[in-house]
């Protein structure tokens, strides 16, 4: 525990960083009492506590409860993730990560990858495990939107827009190669030139000089994981070069509309095979 006999201020770095790690090692032990506590509950009250009512009772973010709730569920009791939590080997956040990987059907695999990791690298792969499932691209597709205001003074505009993971990549390719066409100042950062290139899109429709096209469809590189696409009835595994990940639905919609060309990618890193750019359905249908 925390020494409160010596000033802080005559403490040595080292031996601070020393104190702060064995504080969050308690900090870690009491959460595993918690989650024992959390379980107890459940096992009594059917569904047990739920997170607004634990939040309520604890005085904490409605996040913090469910991740307690959530975690209790996840971490067996007689698991070594709980172990390492219960003797102060792994903190509470870790053990938060490494349940939520388990709990989107990672791998042993994957969960002894997630074991070398900082906990970002374990989001990350929680990230890439977790399916893209028809429903989530269609919720995606009927949450998006684009909100654009004036500041109070009416001197300055503002945009912000929410887009499937496919529409991003298409708007971010339109500006990106608008921009390079455009003429800059050196001092001109990216971002900058960016916004340009959509006033000048925006512009060009206006003067007529870029209308709607039916004979070209963007082209898009989608990238296969033959094994975890096969597993997850293409779930998991799919992803544009460069961009999100898509699931089923998005790969209809490119297979229908778009220019495809498909890679094949063993996983090893190496492409087992590369189709032509073709389009599925000819633009005249």
């Amino acid at each position: 525990m925390f020494d409160t006999l010596t000033p802080l201020a005559m403490t040595p770095t080292p031996e601070l960083l020393d104190q702060i790690r064995a504080e969050e090692r308690e900090i870690g032990r009491h959460r595993a009492r918690q989650l024992e506590l959390i379980r107890e509950l459940s096992r009594r009250g059917g569904a047990g506590p739920s997170p607004s009512t634990l939040a309520a009772q604890l005085d904490i973010d409605p996040a913090s409860a469910r991740q307690l709730i959530d975690t209790a569920r996840r971490t067996p009791e007689l698991g070594r993730r709980f172990a390492e939590l219960r003797n102060g080997t792994v903190s509470f956040d870790r053990t938060v990560a490494l349940g939520a990987l388990f709990a989107e059907g990672a791998s042993e695999e994957t969960m002894r990858e997630a074991g070398g990791r900082d906990i970002a690298g374990i989001h990350k792969l929680r990230a890439l495990t977790r399916r893209v499932r028809r429903r989530d691209e269609r919720r995606a597709h009927a949450e998006r939107q684009l909100r654009s205001w004036p500041s109070l003074d009416q001197s300055v505009g503002f945009i912000h827009a929410q887009l499937t993971g496919y529409d991003w990549t298409v708007v971010n390719r339109a500006l990106d190669e608008r921009a390079d066409r455009l003429p800059t100042d050196r001092a001109d950062s990216r971002d900058q030139r960016r916004a340009d290139a959509l006033v000048a899109i925006a512009q060009d429709w206006l003067d007529g000089s870029d209308g709607p096209s039916i004979e070209t469809g963007p082209i898009v590189t989608v990238v296969v994981d033959a094994a975890d696409a096969a597993a997850t009835s293409c779930e998991a595994g799919v992803a544009l070069t460069a961009g999100p990940r898509i699931g089923p639905d998005t790969l209809d919609r490119l297979l229908c509309e778009g220019s495809i060309e498909l890679v094949v990618d063993s996983g090893s890193g190496r492409p087992l095979a590369v189709g032509p750019t073709t389009r599925t359905i000819p633009p005249k249908l």
